[in-house]
């Protein structure tokens, strides 16, 4: 039981993000969620959303541990970054059908 007072899930993220910028990027998604208005937007704002406190506790580890030690020495965890990548890769999926340009098409030649 001690050990999981002292790594709970809410000890473990106050260690990444300061409380307050961790309530601030909880209750700012809420306020922008009335002006999503379809699923592009959606995909979109979950991608910003997800990827603001990432990158805030990825830049903070920088300044107080330098980039080396962040990327290379395992103090800040890079993998979080792929939390948002299905939200990416489906919102470009979606704005690449949705505007098909010949040029971004691939064409396969049917002639060997």
């Amino acid at each position: 039981m001690e050990n999981f007072k002292k790594q709970n899930p809410f000890e473990l993220q106050d260690r990444q993000l300061p409380t307050i910028i961790s309530l601030i990027t909880i209750l700012i998604p809420i306020f922008f969620s009335k002006l999503i208005k379809d699923l592009k937007s959606l995909l979109k704002n979950s991608y910003i959303f997800l990827l603001i406190p990432i990158s805030m506790a990825f830049a903070l580890r920088i300044a107080y541990k330098g980039f080396y030690s962040s990327i290379f020495n395992s103090s800040f965890d890079i993998s979080y970054f792929n939390i948002m990548m299905p939200f990416l890769i489906t919102y470009l999926t979606l704005d690449f059908l949705k505007k098909p340009n010949p040029k971004n098409a691939v064409y396969f030649n049917s002639h060997i």
